[in-house]
């Protein structure tokens, strides 16, 4: 008996650019012919790549697959780097079944199947990735601790007296050029000397810069201060971060002011 086949498109979504995980993948549509798929599939391309943005912002490679099907990935160029596939795949239906909406039908089931356990195995991942964060958020806490036991420590000595702000006890950070540091993303780990986490934060986003909470392959550059909390120093190493000082941040500054 003749085997019967129908043609699947599949898109596969990774975020952040990491198209190491497995991502999302998704069914399109499935076809009874090579031809209509493959027209289908770059179809699907064009309309999605362009979403909302220049279509020069979009870098496209396409390539074919063994049986000959239109396959194709997609790298869209924004802050929040955004990538995705899209393929033909030649699927086989059983007992002879014709390529009718019946089996088109059957053949989706098997694809969903296929993605609901891709989409376990992603809820998983996101579970721990929740779970980092808020160990993360645990280090900042007492960091912050950290800081608040060293301000009131400090007003013990002076007998709980309040007394003006000494601004020169706080770093002197160039001024720089307005946005120097436009592109660039940091995130503050420790007790910087002299600084609240507020202030800390400001130095970075009143010259253009952006601070963030976790640590990535996102992040250009960690700031290490008093007692940074341990996992974020396990994730800078993981990653292989630039870490600076508040002295080395100062000169990052001048240097991106041409002074």
């Amino acid at each position: 008996m003749a085997k019967t086949y129908v043609y699947i498109i599949t898109r596969n979504d990774f975020h952040d650019g990491d198209t190491h995980t497995q991502g999302n993948l998704a069914l399109v549509s499935a076809h009874s012919s090579l031809e209509t798929a493959n027209a289908a599939a770059k179809l699907h391309l064009d309309n999605e790549k362009t979403k909302g943005r220049p279509s020069g912002d979009v870098d496209v490679n396409e390539d074919e697959t063994e049986d000959g099907g239109y396959e194709a990935s997609a790298a869209v160029a924004t802050s929040e780097r955004h990538h995705f596939t899209v393929k033909v795949a030649k699927l086989e239906l059983k007992d002879g079944e014709a390529t009718t909406a019946a089996g088109e039908a059957k053949a989706a089931g098997v694809s969903k199947r296929k993605a609901g356990k891709e989409s376990t195995a992603n809820k998983k991942r996101k579970a721990k990735a929740d779970a980092d964060d808020h160990e993360e958020e645990d280090e900042e806490v007492e960091e912050n601790a950290v800081e608040e036991g060293r301000k009131k420590k400090s007003k013990a000595k002076e007998g709980g007296a309040k007394k003006p702000n000494d601004e020169s006890k706080k770093p002197q950070i160039a001024e720089g050029t307005p946005d120097c540091l436009s592109g660039l993303s940091f995130v503050i780990s420790g007790v910087l000397e002299g600084l609240s986490r507020d202030e800390a934060k400001a130095l970075v986003v009143n010259r253009g810069g952006k601070t963030l909470s976790s640590i990535s392959k996102n992040v250009d550059y960690v700031i290490l201060g008093v007692n940074p909390g341990p996992k974020k120093l396990e994730q800078i190493e993981d990653v292989g971060l630039k870490t600076m000082s508040l002295e080395e941040f100062n000169d990052l500054v001048k240097q991106r002011s041409g002074e």
